[in-house]
């Protein structure tokens, strides 16, 4: 259950940020006087990396810590938010200072390090879980993650 709620809010906050943060460059940019270009492409291709690259890492990093921490799951989940919650905070200050590959640079490290959690929700969910009640359990996650989390997040 706290895998889920947890993993809930991941989703909600990723899935606010892939609604809001084009928007918000694009108004950061005419506000200095320039016109945005292709801000939703950018994005777009920077989360695509970006998760691909917190997915892989986590893949990589976990099973070694779990050799050594049996909590090493829920710890780098922990990490991982612990480095994406300055670094979302510190975007919202620097779009108006820092040049904008530093701004784009600083999201690709946080939705970098939000994705660090993806596949480990996943694993940690099959192995807390019965084995003949992980297939409900895995559908209930993904319903109470997609309906609380990212479906209804760009619009509150």
């Amino acid at each position: 259950m706290w895998i889920t709620f947890g993993f809930t809010f991941a989703s909600f906050v990723l899935g606010g940020l892939s609604w809001w943060v084009p928007t918000f460059v694009e108004y950061a940019i005419y506000s200095k006087g320039g016109k945005p270009t292709q801000i939703p492409l950018i994005f777009g291709v920077i989360t695509c990396f970006s998760g691909l690259f917190g997915v892989g890492a986590s893949s990589l990093i976990a099973p070694r810590l779990r050799a050594k921490y049996s909590y090493a799951d829920p710890l780098l989940c922990a990490v991982g938010s612990l480095i994406a919650v300055p670094t979302l905070f510190a975007l919202i200050f620097i779009i108006d200072s820092a040049p904008f590959y530093l701004f784009w640079f600083i999201a690709a490290v946080a939705i970098s390090a939000m994705c660090l959690s993806w596949t480990l929700v996943a694993d940690v969910l099959l192995y807390a879980i019965y084995p003949t009640k992980r297939s409900i359990a895995s559908a209930l996650n993904i319903l109470i993650c997609h309906l609380f989390g990212d479906a209804g997040s760009p619009y509150i």
